[in-house]
Parts: structure tokens; C-alpha cells; sequence
């Protein structure tokens, strides 16, 4: 018995050895610790700002991140994705060209969205109280976040951590910064935090397209038809998988907008971010144990089924146990905190059970992945989706 605890031991220092001296293991952690610090961050700028903004204004920011987040589904036809894919299969020179695509149908696609402000911005005000100036915002948000998205990619595929981490975290403390600056300065409520994003987004849209032309990303090139073709259909069937998430958080604030008022709308975010600090951590624990599955699975044992059945349930003990802290922490936080948003509570219990549960579905989905199940997994996403959607509409 002692003696196999002691070889557990050397086995396990061993281990530890290795993921130490593991360039891409490094890499893994030094990407997973700077995407934890950026989401915290912004966890905690949200929860900052809470106590400067009314329930009202805080519900009209979250309509406007909202409308963000789906025109950002638009902005491009989700293309961006075709740019790793092209980076490992062909040369540079094709990069460039995928690039240049992905750009020029950004632009077209902004033309197109802008034109649909124009003519149907009173209809979308209605349909989600964000009246038309800010539409215009919205929309140029999106724009300059597909240059810095694609920056931010070449980093990260050309394994450069250190880069990668440091621009995104500019950009992340930069919005903060202006953020506290315009609310808290100059008083802007709701609105300090729209400015913050369309001035720090256009910053680092110019930073971007400097750095892609120093390192001779972005050059003179016209992208072929074939291209565009090829851009279109790798990024449209994505758009309803990418919209699935949205319809589950975000859909969910145009409908209480619509039946009761944007105040309702304020509390309902405030507690939904603090059930995303349990969506956080999970997704924070996925970044590194999707490798781990891939690599347990290509070795098809019995032993490594076991393994990953035995930290399956640990971690969905170790969720459970997760959420319950967070939403009784929460519970009693909030009122002391942020007295106004006391009401916020009522909501806290189902988001962090909903959190909860799309921890653990992380903890299946790689599984679908490995086994290039995505077409499954395009159906029980969108299909769950609309449900949820018709569910909240009831």
C-alpha cells in the first residue's frame, strides 16, 4: 500500500515536470490566464459601475450590448473562422487573401446593415428600445471588433501568448479606464459606457490594421470569387449555432423590455452577472480540458474511459458546490451592496441554475467534437434555443 502511494507520487511529480517544461502546455496556460483576467475584468467593471448607473440605465446598457452582440453575428457572416483554418492548410500568401475576403465582406455587410438602420431603425427601436443614433454605434462597434478579432488570431497562431495577452489586455483596461471616466467624471450614466467601447474599439481598429501591415498580413490583394465562396460557405452555417447562445441569454431582455420595462431589465443583468461568474469558471477549465479529452480518447483504452467518467462527476460536484456559494454569496451581497438592485435576487436562483447547467454541458460537448458530431450539435444547440426562446416569450 505504501509503496503505491509512493510510485502515485513520483508518477504525479513526473507529470508535473512535464507540463512544466511543455512548450505547448505553457502556451495553454499563459492564453487561459489572460482570457481569465480579461473576463474578470469585465465582471467586475459591470459590477463597478452598477453603483453609479440607475436599474434603468443599466437595463438600456445591456439592450445596447445586446444588439452588439447580434449585429456582431452579421458584421462579417461569421467568416473570421476560416482564417486558422487557411493558416495551418496554405501559405501566407492565401492568409492574406482570407483576410483581405474577410475584411471586404466585413465592409460590405456594414454597408448592407447600415442601409437597414436607415430604413428600419424606428421598427428595431420598437423591438428593442434602442433608438436609432446608437444603432449607428452599435454597428460601427462591431466593424472595428472584426480587425482586432483577426489581429488577435494571427498572435494566437503564431504562438505568441505574451503578444496575444498584452493587446488584449490593453484594449480591456483601456475600455475599463474610459469607462470609469465618462460615468464616474463626467456622469454620463449609461451612456459613458457606449462611449467607452466606440473610442476604444476605433483605437485599437487603427493599432490593428498598422500591426497586420507591419507584419505583412494586410496587403494589396483582390480576393477572387472562389474566395468569397469559400469564406460565405465555411461562415453562414455557423450563424445559427452562434445565434443559439444569444437566444438564450440575450433574447430573453428584448422580451422583458417589451412586456414590462427597461428597470425590470436592469435588475434581471445585474444578477445574470454574477451567475456568469459560475459560466467563467467553467469555461475557464474547458480551455485546458478539451486537450486532455482529445488526448485521453485517441488513446481508446478502458482505463482513460474511466478516468474521464471519474472527472466527469467530480466536476459536476465541483459545479454544484460552485453555485450554490455564488448564489447564496450573491443573495447576500446584493442587498448590502447595491441596495437598489435588492430585487435583482428574485431572478439569481434560476440564471446560476442555468449556469450550472451549461458548465456541465461543456464537460459533454468536446465529445461531440472529436467525434465530428458538429451537425448534432448545430441541432440540439438551436433546437434547446428556440425553445427557450418560445419558454420566455410564454
Amino acid at each position: 500500500m505504501r509503496l503505491g502511494k509512493i510510485d502515485f507520487f513520483i508518477s504525479l511529480q513526473e507529470n508535473i515536470k512535464k507540463i512544466g517544461t511543455s512548450k505547448t502546455a505553457n502556451q495553454a496556460i499563459i492564453f487561459s490566464f489572460f482570457s481569465f483576467l480579461n473576463s474578470g475584468i469585465n465582471f467586475f467593471l459591470l459590477i463597478i459601475i452598477a453603483g453609479f448607473i440607475s436599474p434603468s440605465g443599466y437595463g438600456h446598457l445591456n439592450l445596447f450590448n445586446i444588439s452588439v452582440t447580434l449585429f456582431g453575428f452579421l458584421i462579417c457572416l461569421n467568416t473570421t473562422g476560416i482564417i486558422p483554418v487557411n493558416y495551418f492548410r496554405k501559405g501566407k500568401i492565401d492568409v492574406c487573401k482570407s483576410i483581405n475576403t474577410v475584411f471586404s465582406l466585413a465592409i460590405l455587410c456594414f454597408l448592407f446593415l447600415t442601409c437597414v438602420v436607415f430604413l428600419f431603425g424606428n421598427n428595431i427601436e420598437i423591438a428593442t428600445g434602442i433608438s436609432k443614433p446608437y444603432q449607428w454605434i452599435a454597428l460601427w462597434v462591431c466593424f472595428f471588433q472584426v480587425f482586432t478579432t483577426v489581429n488577435l488570431d494571427i498572435w494566437r497562431l503564431e504562438e505568441k501568448p505574451m503578444a496575444y495577452g498584452t493587446y488584449s489586455l490593453g484594449l480591456v483596461l483601456l475600455n475599463f479606464s474610459l469607462t470609469i471616466i465618462f460615468i464616474i467624471g463626467y456622469s454620463f450614466d449609461w451612456l459613458g459606457r457606449v462611449y467607452a467601447q466606440i473610442l476604444s474599439g476605433g483605437i485599437f481598429f487603427v493599432i490593428s490594421i498598422a500591426f497586420l501591415i507591419r507584419r505583412g498580413y494586410l496587403i494589396r490583394m483582390k480576393p477572387l470569387r472562389q474566395d468569397f465562396k469559400d469564406a460565405i460557405s465555411f461562415g453562414v452555417p455557423l450563424i445559427p449555432h452562434s445565434i443559439s447562445f444569444w437566444l438564450r441569454q440575450g433574447l430573453d431582455r428584448f422580451f422583458i423590455n417589451g412586456y414590462h420595462n427597461v428597470t425590470v431589465v436592469g435588475l434581471f443583468s445585474l444578477s445574470l452577472n454574477f451567475a456568469n461568474i459560475i459560466h467563467i469558471i467553467g469555461t475557464a477549465f474547458n480551455a485546458a480540458n478539451s486537450v486532455y479529452i482529445y488526448k485521453s480518447l485517441a488513446q481508446n483504452t478502458e482505463a482513460t474511459r474511466r478516468s474521464l467518467r471519474k472527472q466527469t462527476k467530480l466536476m459536476i460536484v465541483f459545479f454544484v458546490f460552485v453555485t450554490i456559494v455564488i448564489c447564496l454569496g450573491a443573495s447576500v451581497f446584493i442587498p448590502i451592496c447595491f441596495p437598489k438592485y435588492k430585487d435583482s435576487i428574485s431572478f439569481l436562483f434560476f440564471q446560476c441554475l442555468g449556469a450550472m447547467f451549461q458548465c456541465i454541458y461543456l464537460l459533454f460537448v468536446n465529445y461531440l467534437f472529436y467525434y465530428k458530431k458538429t451537425k448534432n450539435l448545430m441541432y440540439i444547440t438551436f433546437s434547446v434555443s428556440v425553445f427557450h426562446a418560445v419558454l420566455s416569450y410564454w
